[in-house]
């Protein structure tokens, strides 16, 4: 998604200058933000027509279109599903990798978060297994099985892409107070081995939370999907970020953020306002990588 979830993550919003509010919610193969559509492809509309705000009827910070029909539709579904479990996987992979790290314990990342050569569990097997499970129905456009593969791309790519999980580590596992870096026992992963036991708490902690907030908002995107599939509105934004009640996806990461800031266990670099700034890029990211699972006609 637009890369993740765990992140030294900057969130990109599509906040549109201009355009009407919509009274009318997109229909199938029209651009979630409104805006007018001139051609197919991951991003695929331009900013003519384009809403300004959110609204229930038009989502303006989400690339992509809305599903042409229920197949592509389940295929999405099906594709965010597969995303979400892998990053949440790899999240725990790196939490294992830091406490290994910690105890001066041997730990092998990569059969964890990439490959396993003997049991084929690692968090890019399953990946791999759904997707080839998938792709060999007749539910995914072209566009979309491309998508998909070009995002896992991306995902489990090195430290060096900034958009990979092992370069987004640095900004979970961030206080370089040690100076010992992840990297002298795994070469793709940015990031500090934790000094202490509340570091290393924290941290942890801090990825698990990120992890359940992209789980979260990319749900609100398969709602959001369906809803204006079927022609109906939907506060996308209030499910995906704050509403009134406080049951928002960014409402319930924030909360995590202050209880587990007020333990005072971090490091300063998750200070509440970091980790705060966590959430808001991951969001971003969401956002910005909706049209993998979501593109154009």
């Amino acid at each position: 998604m637009k890369g993740i979830l765990g992140l030294a993550v900057s969130g990109i919003f599509f906040l549109g200058a201009g355009g009407a509010f919509a009274q009318t919610p997109p229909g199938p193969g029209a651009c979630f933000d409104g805006a007018t559509n001139p051609g197919p492809g991951l991003q695929g509309c331009d900013d003519a027509n384009k809403c300004a705000t959110d609204t229930p009827t038009c989502a303006a910070d989400d690339t992509g279109c809305v599903p042409s029909n229920a197949d592509n539709e389940k295929c999405a579904a099906a594709v965010i599903k597969g995303f979400t479990n892998a990053i949440k996987c790899v999240i725990k992979c790196h939490c294992k990798q830091a406490a290994a790290l910690f105890s001066n314990k041997v730990f092998n990342e990569e059969t964890c978060e990439g490959h396993d050569p003997v049991k084929g569990k690692a968090c890019q097997d399953k990946l791999n297994n759904a997707f080839n499970k998938l792709f060999s129905t007749t539910l995914c456009t072209g566009a979309q099985i491309a998508g998909a593969q070009a995002e896992e791309s991306t995902l489990f790519a090195d430290k060096n892409n900034t958009l990979s999980l092992d370069a987004q580590n640095g900004a979970t596992f961030c206080d370089s107070s040690g100076g010992a870096m992840i990297m002298t026992s795994d070469s793709d992963d940015a990031g500090f081995v934790p000094t202490n036991k509340d570091t290393l708490k924290c941290e942890c902690t801090v990825g698990k939370n990120q992890g359940s907030l992209v789980a979260a908002a990319l749900k609100c995107h398969i709602k959001l999907a369906h809803a204006f599939a079927k022609g109906q509105a939907f506060d996308e934004e209030s499910c995906e970020e704050t509403n009134p009640s406080q049951k928002g996806a960014l409402d319930k990461y924030n909360a995590a953020a202050t209880k587990l800031s007020g333990k005072g266990i971090c490091p300063p670099c998750l200070s509440l306002a970091n980790q705060l700034a966590l959430g808001t890029g991951d969001l971003g990211q969401v956002d910005a990588a909706n049209s993998v699972a979501y593109p154009c006609p």
